[in-house]
């Protein structure tokens, strides 16, 4: 496709202005709709958010006192825990730390999830350019990804997976660095590899897993095409040798904590969380704008933050021909091969029909993933519907190719017009609407020292930590430290506030327990069993409201 337009601008500028457009269209679908909301409700659903604001606090603090940012003592103490397989995500909880300071932390939050949408664009972009030699082809075909149903349903606040546009930069990279026959190119690109592969490893370890997809079979597709598998090995170590050694102290650092706390990740896969097939073809999650006029014809259980598989009515279509018409190019095809491989592990590893796992004469539907999932790095995301995220990818290729075609065939007014009908189609069809949840009012403490004990399940005692800084008996990690879990379960006082089932303990034990650990506030939930008991004992009422109670604990209490 060397024959189509390019711009002769330097690519850095390009980029910038590209990253530009891509925002002030962002912000024109998200800002707007929620400006009544901008600073009193975080974009997302109710939960995942607050772990993103805690992200945030906790790397200004780690980072300004010079701590271990993968490490935390505010969390489980008195006995910290690692943060290597929680989503602390350094990047974004950087962006969001530094914004905070500027803007507060509710409009840190918004604009940290709005950049999200420009660096998709505008990586997806870089990569359709690279494939087709077309600027304006590869500008719609950014778009593609940038709007597609996976980064829009991230906004429900999974923010390590909106920033999924480092990974078109990884394999743009990667592509680069392969096809670089003077040496000097290919060290610069391999040099540029490692730094992308860095910062998906700071900002989404499942990126750095589906990275891992990508590269497998492009070495497969390159051994089987280019050069013999020998001399394909020799130039994939060249070509990773910089992304070794930039990644190396965080897989130490990852490698020491999973040995010293056992904490391994696995691949947890349930199956309410994987798409069905009306999932590609029915824009049924909530992040879709046309949600209610077709949440009728499919089961409410589609409506979940990973069934967001819609490949579009008129994108899937156009991006389709794309691939068709531009199959004589090595890369379009393996664009298109690499559609349709994710597309099948999106699926997980039992076909489904309304939430229920099919089968035929007695006989149960099993699908690729089904093996795939134990292949190790490689199949470690559980939730299959997230593999999905490389084939929209993909899928930009294949609208930037088919508006490429167009170009060499039609007029230069009717191709552009074509591409301004295609970006009009995309809009259409992967039209946002995006959720916000309230923020949780505000909770004083009693008025004295002391750490605060709240080992209810979720986030909101992460985000009261925010605001009063105190080290937390508790919390909530996406892997929480077991051993630690253990050690709580062996004083009464906090195996009864982890499960009300559990005897309570007496008010002179309770006390003990709590002033030996220096607890001067106990978080539980208004009108619990917890709440009735600590009224009982004779706890200061601190503070009230439909979430928390919050109780002063008796006498002393100093960390």
């Amino acid at each position: 496709m060397a024959d189509a337009s390019q711009s002769n601008g330097h690519p850095l500028v390009l980029g910038v202005s590209v990253f530009g457009l891509y925002l002030v269209v962002a912000a024109l679908l998200i800002l707007p709709p929620i400006a009544d909301r901008f600073s009193t409700a975080l974009i997302g659903i109710p939960g995942d958010p607050l772990e993103f604001v805690w992200n945030a606090w906790w790397i200004d603090r780690s980072l300004f006192s010079f701590a271990n940012p993968y490490f935390t003592d505010q969390l489980f103490a008195p006995y910290g825990s690692p943060l290597v397989w929680h989503s602390v995500v350094p990047l974004q909880s950087s962006l969001n730390a530094g914004l905070t300071k500027l803007v507060g932390p509710v409009a840190a939050y918004q604009l940290t999830v709005l950049m999200a949408f420009p660096l998709a664009g505008a990586g997806s972009w870089a990569l359709c350019r690279f494939i087709t030699r077309d600027n304006l082809a590869s500008a719609v075909g950014g778009l593609v990804f940038m709007l597609s149903p996976f980064i829009a349903s991230k906004t429900m606040g999974h923010l390590n997976l909106l920033y999924c546009g480092f990974l078109p930069i990884f394999y743009l990279n990667l592509l680069r660095a392969l096809e670089a026959e003077d040496p000097r190119a290919l060290r610069r690109s391999a040099r540029w590899l490692g730094v992308s592969s860095l910062a998906l490893m700071l900002s989404s370890l499942a990126c750095a897993f589906f990275a891992a997809n990508l590269t497998f079979f492009t070495f497969l597709w390159w051994g089987w095409k280019k050069a013999p598998f020998r001399e394909t090995s020799r130039r994939f170590l060249r070509v990773f040798r910089p992304t070794l050694i930039l990644i190396a102290p965080l897989l130490a650092l990852f490698l020491g904590y999973s040995l010293a706390y056992d904490m391994w990740p696995s691949s947890r896969s349930n199956y309410a969380y994987n798409p069905e097939p009306l999932s590609y073809v029915l824009p049924v999650l909530s992040t879709s704008a046309h949600q209610a006029s077709v949440a009728h014809l499919a089961s409410p259980g589609l409506d979940h933050i990973e069934a967001a598989a819609y490949l579009g009515l008129f994108v899937a279509p156009l991006c389709l021909a794309g691939f068709w018409l531009g199959r004589r190019e090595p890369f379009v095809r393996l664009a298109a091969g690499l559609f349709f491989i994710f597309l099948i592990f999106s699926l997980g590893p039992k076909l489904l029909w309304d939430r229920e796992v099919v089968e035929w004469g007695g006989i149960t539907a099993y699908l690729p993933f089904g093996i795939w999932r134990h292949v190790p790095i490689l199949g470690s995301v559980g939730q299959s519907g997230r593999y999905l995220v490389i084939s929209y990818m993909m899928m930009g290729v294949g609208m930037a190719s088919l508006l490429v075609w167009a170009r060499k065939r039609f007029s230069s007014k009717a191709a552009s017009l074509l591409a301004v009908a295609c970006a009009a189609l995309v809009l259409f069809d992967f039209a946002l609407a995006i959720p916000t949840t309230p923020l949780p009012p505000p909770v004083p403490l009693a008025n004295r020292p002391g750490r605060v004990a709240d080992l209810r399940p979720g986030t909101l005692g992460m985000y009261y930590q925010t605001q009063h800084s105190r080290p937390l008996i508790g919390g909530h990690l996406s892997r929480p430290p077991e051993s630690v879990l253990a050690a709580y379960d062996k004083v009464a006082t906090y195996a009864w506030l982890r499960d009300a089932s559990r005897p309570a303990p007496s008010r002179t034990q309770m006390l003990a327990d709590l002033q030996s650990d220096h607890v001067g506030d106990v978080c539980v939930s208004p009108g619990s069993k917890h709440d009735q008991v600590l009224q009982q004992y004779g706890f200061k009422p601190v503070h009230r409201d439909a979430l928390t109670a919050m109780w002063g604990v008796p006498g002393p209490a100093s960390d």
